[in-house]
């Protein structure tokens, strides 16, 4: 609504969920019509425009939702934002807000009994717009991930939405190297209504081929994505799930991956992608889990290769793949990608009972190949020494990668782990991190 706290009807929303503590709960009392009510997990929106405001809207709950059919189960999803419509910002054709987030796990240890489920709802009201159900794409005893939302070109308009998801192939009992996952696209078409959306396709499969025959890997965060120079779209993810105490006991044929997938789809071109084809990690990605990479691209160091004859092999593929070499090494949050980085964590629970705490890593890779950078990103010296992919963060938990920029190609990421230490990372970008003219073109004004 138009009014002095929202100008134009523009504000700022809040939207939230109950997380793990979000499972429904029957209550059974006399003096309810019926006796008996069941409570469900929601997601909830609040109004937090103007903190100083004076008349009442700051903090007002604006709506709540949850699917009284009990199919949303327990609400871990991180809901995003989607805006479709006018492209003009400051029209007063404000065009349409959307949330979008996934179902979750029906129990407290990370599983579901129910099919996966993609929801979108009115930001304004809360009301439902779609849910996108189709079990035989979404898979049964799934839950979803956190989704994010992409614009492609910056015309305030999402034209693709991407989620992963987790499920169990055998329906129950999955232990921790059995669990398998994958990764889906939502192409708007820039289309307010979301019936209109395309449904949910599959982006990639992700396996362990440590496993004959292959197992699946579990996708329980969010990708981040990035465009290269020839408009390629690039989504980064890793694999692996940490939500319950089985989760830590490894049967030796656990492996996680981290991966870096061309959407050679480009749904913003054509939303149907009547030609793509998912590509096959054996073949059609690029094994980048053991090369190294010499300071300066050559062959100086004890294995290295070439970085030519990476960047060359690499680009002839749909995308990379790391497979962690430590047993029960996994991806639990969003990476970050930027100046050429893609920058992830990852984290090793003990296996000894008398331990508290794992340990942890921090990865940055070249964001084409998976490799390490031609040139030292974190704080090493020498001269043709192999370049450092990663670096442990010690003892803990791992948040994701918060990043501060501190100059042209440098930049400081910030760690938090679950012992309370914040670790702070200098690290060195291949790429400018400065907004800047990249080129001119002399144009003939009227």
């Amino acid at each position: 609504t138009v009014d002095a706290t929202h100008p134009d009807g523009w504000g700022t929303v809040l939207i939230g969920g109950m997380r793990l503590g979000g499972r429904d709960i029957t209550y059974t009392d006399t003096g309810l019509t019926p006796n008996q009510k069941t409570f469900y997990s929601a997601y909830f929106a609040l109004d937090i425009t103007n903190p100083d405001a004076t008349d009442g809207s700051y903090g007002r709950l604006l709506w709540v939702y949850t699917d009284t059919t009990g199919d949303l189960n327990m609400t871990s999803s991180y809901p995003a934002v989607a805006r479709t419509g006018p492209k003009n910002p400051f029209s007063t054709a404000t065009g349409t807000w959307h949330v979008v987030f996934g179902s979750g796990p029906t129990s407290y240890t990370g599983a579901s009994t129910k099919s996966g489920k993609i929801y979108a709802l009115d930001l304004a009201t809360g009301a439902l717009s779609t849910i996108f159900n189709d079990q035989s794409v979404l898979m049964d005893n799934a839950f979803m991930a956190d989704p994010i939302t992409v614009d492609m070109d910056l015309d305030y308009q999402v034209d693709v939405i991407y989620i992963g998801n987790t499920y169990c192939p055998s329906g129950t009992g999955c232990t921790s190297s059995t669990w398998a996952g994958k990764m889906y696209r939502i192409a708007t078409g820039e289309d307010t209504n979301t019936a209109n959306w395309q449904v949910p396709s599959l982006v990639f499969e992700p396996i362990n081929t440590l496993l004959t025959p292959n197992q699946g890997q579990p996708i329980t965060s969010a990708p981040s994505v990035a465009m290269d120079e020839k408009a390629n779209l690039w989504l980064f993810f890793g694999t692996g799930r940490f939500l319950d105490t089985s989760d830590r006991t490894l049967d030796s044929t656990e492996r996680w991956s981290f991966y870096g997938i061309k959407d050679t789809c480009k749904p913003w071109l054509n939303p149907t992608c009547p030609t793509y084809t998912p590509p096959d990690k054996t073949n059609d990605l690029y094994d980048a889990s053991s090369v190294i990479v010499c300071q300066g691209g050559g062959t100086t160091c004890a294995g290295g290769t070439l970085w030519s004859t990476v960047l060359n092999t690499a680009k002839n593929k749909d995308g990379w793949y790391v497979d962690f070499s430590t047993a029960g090494e996994r991806t639990l949050f969003k990476p970050a990608v930027i100046g050429g980085l893609a920058v992830w964590t990852t984290y090793t629970p003990s296996l000894n009972v008398c331990a508290s705490e794992g340990t942890s890593n921090v990865y940055a890779a070249f964001y084409k190949t998976g490799t390490g950078y031609k040139e030292f990103v974190f704080d090493q010296t020498g001269q043709g020494i192999a370049v450092d992919r990663s670096l442990s963060l010690g003892t803990g938990l791992p948040s994701s990668v918060g990043i501060m920029v501190t100059g042209d190609n440098e930049m400081v990421g910030f760690v938090q782990q679950s012992t309370g230490t914040i670790v702070q990372i200098r690290q060195t970008t291949p790429f400018g991190l400065r907004s800047g003219v990249a080129g001119w073109r002399r144009e003939v004004i009227p």
